[in-house]
Parts: structure tokens; C-alpha cells; sequence
């Protein structure tokens, strides 16, 4: 359910060419997110400072890989400060926080909570900017408030 509410939500996106490639990294990042999680099972018991070191080496990897087909890079004060507190910092730390949350439950219960994020971030563009999300991207977000109501009231059972 809340990858459909994704990718009902980035339909929105797919009509100006620089918001399309963000609409598919984030179809992409859902689906190795939902990846990772399998694969975080295995590795449940592991140091989580370990973990999240080699997401962030993959991750990086991955943006290499794909950063020559239409990035230009501008270094410039801005972006260093976006790249060491909001990439390296907060990706570092919410990493270790849901790390620390798959301990605490299941990583399946833990994992839908994942699909509030564009949720969080809808909510906190709208109080910044007063502007309303498309009426295909609040459908989307409806899709994954349900998926995520529907997942922890069947694991709470």
C-alpha cells in the first residue's frame, strides 16, 4: 500500500523533466528501501554503526554512478553545509534511530512507518510556503496513511 501511495503521490511530478528524475529516484529509493528491509532481518543482531557506514558507502556508490547523466556539481558554501548536516549528519542519525526502532519491534512494523515521510514533508512545505500539494499528490498520501493504519492495526493483532 505505500508504495502505490508513492507512486500515486510522484505522478504529480512526472510532468517537468528536473522533477522527474526526483520522482524516480524516489520510486527507486521505496523499492531498494523495501529491499534493504528484507535484507536488514539477516542483519538485525549486527553493530548498527557498521550498517550504516556501508549504506552510506552503497549509497554513494549509486550516486556516482548515476550523477554523470545529468548533474552538474557547484560546490559552494550552501552545498557543503547540505551535504555535511542534511545528508552525512541526519541521514547518519535517522538511520541509527530506525535502527534502533527495528530493535525495539519488528522491522515489519517499523518499515511503514517509512512512507510518513513525504507525508512529514508535504506538512512542513505547506506550513513554510502556504502551498497546497496537488489534489493526485494528497490521494497518493491518503493511500499511504491507509496502507500504514492497515499494516499496524493487522500487526498489533
Amino acid at each position: 500500500m505505500g508504495l502505490v501511495g508513492v507512486l500515486i503521490y510522484s505522478l504529480t511530478f512526472m510532468n517537468q523533466t528536473l522533477t522527474t528524475v526526483g520522482a524516480i529516484l524516489t520510486l527507486l529509493n521505496s523499492f531498494f528501501w523495501a529491499l534493504y528491509t528484507i535484507y536488514y532481518r539477516k542483519l538485525k543482531n549486527q553493530n548498527p554503526s557498521t550498517t550504516v557506514a556501508t549504506q552510506f558507502l552503497l549509497g554513494a556508490l549509486l550516486f556516482f554512478l548515476i550523477a554523470p547523466l545529468d548533474y552538474k556539481l557547484q560546490v559552494t558554501p550552501q552545498f557543503l553545509f547540505d551535504l555535511a548536516y542534511l545528508s552525512i549528519f541526519c541521514g547518519a542519525v535517522s538511520f541509527l534511530l530506525w535502527n534502533a526502532l527495528a530493535r525495539l519491534q519488528s522491522v515489519g512494523k517499523t518499515s511503514t512507518l517509512i512512507y510518513s515521510a513525504p507525508i512529514t514533508v508535504t506538512i512542513v512545505q505547506y506550513l513554510e510556503t502556504s502551498i497546497l500539494p496537488s489534489p493526485i499528490s494528497l490521494v497518493g498520501m491518503c493511500v499511504m496513511i491507509f496502507g500504514i493504519c492497515i499494516t499496524r492495526l493487522e500487526r498489533s493483532r
